[in-house]
């Protein structure tokens, strides 16, 4: 809730900084080019622009999910999921002096507590609206302790005439009702006093006081945007301008009377440094010696051009509907990223599992969570045949209120788990063989005028190979044989999206993903047969991951998640994948174990399958929530192998401890899945099968 709101804020900061620019440019222009636009058109525009800065980012919040724009998506560097090889550097003489400093200095930065940017923005926020709140709250009660002293010499209407020694210029406002307050000097020139109190009423009638309260509102809420003070003087100025303007093309009175009027309040103003807070006020804009000048100049010469014309009414039509365009454009655009928080809420009910189970894998996690450095982590283990949820283990370093089962709603960048899933249904559907050779392009791969790269170069390998080296280029390729229509089908054959695995379990929430129709094949492919994507089009949440891949164990049934105290046998949504498909996969994923990245993953007890992911940074508050995490190391697999009786997940958050700083799955994610299964199949009283092969 706290990062949508600094989001919106941010947006509206931006909208109306780009909204005072529109308005400030179409002025300087029209007077440039004398165009006729009249002022109190300008007067409505620059209201209705304020208004459409401020309300269209959350109107536009309420469109459906998938009338949101889609962007173009740029592909990443894909992240290594094996240990990076230790960077070579070149030796240089130093001096121990030298050393020394460095070594305090690498300290110091590894104690350097981590920031959050959006605690810091929450706080400067609060501190500035406070402060121009007490400042604001202090300025009205002068206001209104001048109010209180002055004389009421008449009511016109609502409107009070009152006069006071306490003001050397006439002004209106709303506070303590609609009033004009007239300077005692102003009384002695009985003509001057007419034109004054015509003027300002004329503010009350069209609505300009309100509008000023508004903006002191404004003032307050966003007083760390410098532009908001421009606002304020703009809007201030346009309406003395609107005013002059309706008064002169209205009023029975000469323009040389009016000047006269204008020029003795003006030089009142020059010795007056602020203006009254939640005031109109008939010279208050301008603020020194030259302002004051070209502020009469501008005014007497509205006293020129007063006719409204038809002309004139229509071109003040098309700027107020090309800004409303283009401020409601500009928010429609931006609710990709206003809405990242726009995830599934979790269902309903609470989540039970096993607590024997639970018990270990938290403490499993736990372990490896302080041994990685990392800032948390989840497990999460399950029956493949029944489809039963036997713990959900989540851990978080940092201080912040979670539910307690936060990883079964959790968005994850699905990352290199889609590829056996995406094989999978490429060897359902025939269109792609186990031992068929890929070119992966020596690590580089252009597609759809974008360049794929591998975590490191590769050449030709098999389908099966490809797995085993988690090749991204060769994933793009099997999704290209399947299309954006057959990569949508295995995302829900597989369990994926609002009407998949994780709709209904308590406690958990849905990924998404964009439909076939929303994204060109080559932009769709690469999305899907990866699994990285630099925008919010496609996250998964692990229970999702978690019943695919026990569909691949059990012979390709897609079961239904249940609670760890549920008696029945499980419920099969669909045959995701044919036995003999899943048999392939089998072969596939206990390679990737024996001879590809997973290798950490090798139990000495159980035969195992799997596979690594090292996954970019969740992107959305969910995420930010946790930490701002840098990446997140997984391996999702099973065991015993032939008869897989676990199917296990592992993410562990940021991990710091490699020689890259960087997360890897196989060496972050692997070893845990091993110790989780080497622990909890002989809690299940399953026997070793060690000596088991395929």
């Amino acid at each position: 809730m706290l990062i949508a709101f600094v989001k919106f804020y941010v947006a509206i900061n931006a909208l109306l900084i780009l909204m005072y620019l529109f308005l400030k440019t179409t002025r300087f222009f029209g007077e440039l080019a004398r165009v006729p636009i009249s002022y109190l058109n300008f007067n409505r525009i620059a209201q209705i622009l304020v208004f459409t800065s401020l309300f269209a980012p959350v109107a536009l919040s309420f469109l459906p999910q998938n009338s949101v724009p889609n962007f173009k998506i740029e592909m990443r560097v894909p992240l290594a999921e094996t240990l990076a090889p230790e960077i070579q550097t070149t030796k240089i003489q130093s001096s121990p002096q030298a050393a020394s400093t460095q070594s305090q200095t690498l300290q110091l930065i590894e104690q350097n507590p981590e920031i959050d940017l959006m605690l810091i923005l929450t706080i400067l926020i609060s501190v500035g609206f406070l402060f121009a709140l007490v400042k604001t709250s202090v300025q009205l009660w002068r206001l209104s302790s001048l109010l209180r002293k002055a004389v009421l010499v008449r009511q016109i209407g609502k409107i009070r005439i009152l006069v006071s020694e306490s003001v050397t210029i006439p002004f209106s406002t709303l506070i303590g009702g609609a009033n004009v307050v007239v300077p005692m000097d102003a009384i002695s020139n009985f003509r001057n006093l007419r034109l004054i109190v015509r003027h300002e009423i004329h503010h009350h009638r069209n609505g300009d006081t309100m509008w000023i309260l508004v903006m002191e509102v404004l003032s307050c809420l966003f007083s760390l945007n410098p532009v908001i003070h421009l606002w304020k003087r703009e809007i201030t100025e346009i309406q003395e301008f609107a005013c002059d303007e309706a008064l002169i093309s209205q009023m029975r009175v000469s323009s040389y009377e009016y000047g006269q009027c204008l020029v003795q309040v003006a030089e009142a103003a020059r010795g007056v440094s602020l203006m009254q807070v939640g005031t109109t006020c008939m010279g208050g804009s301008p603020k020194g010696p030259q302002q004051l000048k070209s502020f009469l100049r501008r005014r007497i010469e509205v006293f020129k051009v007063h006719e409204t014309s038809q002309k004139q009414r229509f071109l003040g039509l098309v700027l107020g509907t090309v800004g409303v365009l283009v401020t409601t454009g500009l928010s429609y655009g931006a609710q990709k990223s206003l809405r990242g928080e726009n995830h599934q809420k979790p269902n309903s009910g609470l989540a039970k599992f096993d607590s024997e189970i639970q018990k270990i894998t938290e403490g499993i996690l736990a372990k490896y969570v302080k041994k990685f450095g990392a800032k948390g982590g989840f497990v999460l283990v399950a029956d493949p045949q029944t489809g039963r949820v036997l713990a959900v283990a989540n851990q978080l370093s940092a201080k912040r209120k979670l539910d307690k089962s936060w990883a079964l709603s959790y968005e994850i960048e699905p990352a290199s788990t889609m590829k056996p899933l995406i094989a999978a249904t490429a060897l359902e559907k025939g269109v792609i063989k186990i031992d068929e050779k890929l070119n992966c392009e020596n690590g580089k791969y252009t597609y759809g005028g974008k360049v794929y790269r591998d975590w490191k170069p590769m050449g030709t390998l098999t389908t099966a190979e490809s797995i085993f080296q988690s090749s991204n280029i060769c994933g793009i390729k099997i999704g290209e044989r399947l299309g954006s229509n057959g990569l949508e089908s295995s995302l829900k054959d597989f369990g994926f999206g609002s009407d998949g695995s994780a709709a209904e379990f308590p406690e958990a929430a849905p990924g998404r993903y964009p439909k076939a129709s929303e994204l060109a094949e080559t932009e769709y492919v690469p999305l899907l047969a990866t699994g990285y994507n630099s925008s919010h089009s496609f996250y998964a949440t692990p229970l999702e991951v978690l019943q695919a891949y026990g569909a691949i164990a059990n012979g390709g049934k897609l079961m239904k998640p249940m609670n760890a105290d549920e008696t029945t046998n499980g419920k099969i949504l669909k045959q995701a994948i044919s036995l003999d498909t899943s048999q392939k996969m089998k072969t596939m994923l206990v390679g990737a174990v024996k001879d590809g990245t997973g290798k950490p993953a090798q139990s000495s007890l159980y035969t195992t399958a799997g596979k690594t992911s090292t996954a970019y940074r969740p992107e959305s508050p969910e995420h930010d929530s946790l930490g701002g995490e840098r990446a997140m190391a997984g391996f999702v697999g099973f065991a015993p192998v032939q008869n897989p009786r676990l199917v296990v997940y592992v993410g562990i958050i940021d991990p710091t401890n490699s020689k890259d700083k960087n997360p890897h799955g196989s060496e972050h994610a692997a070893p845990v899945f091993k110790e989780v299964i080497e622990t909890v199949l002989p809690h299940l009283n399953v026997a070793p099968d060690n000596k088991v092969s395929l």
